[in-house]
């Protein structure tokens, strides 16, 4: 069953996350940006600015407060 529509990265999403809440979904991809995005309607709510390197990776912490991400040049 389809919850949310899959987060549009033209490049294509490369890693997601749960915030721990579950009302959030936090994506990277090809684009080098982390966007979360609401479960509740799938709109984009924040979109960090653009890492140096594409991102394929993405670890959150148990509670929520910091992320990880993972790219490479």
């Amino acid at each position: 069953k389809e919850i949310l529509p899959p987060p549009e990265q033209p490049e294509g999403v490369t890693g997601v996350v749960f915030s721990p809440d579950g009302s959030q979904v936090l994506a990277v991809g090809m684009d080098n940006r982390l966007k979360f995005y609401n479960v509740a309607d799938g709109m984009e709510v924040k979109k960090m600015p653009a890492a140096p390197d594409r991102l394929f990776g993405i670890a959150l912490s148990k509670d929520g407060k910091q992320v990880a991400t993972a790219g490479y040049g």
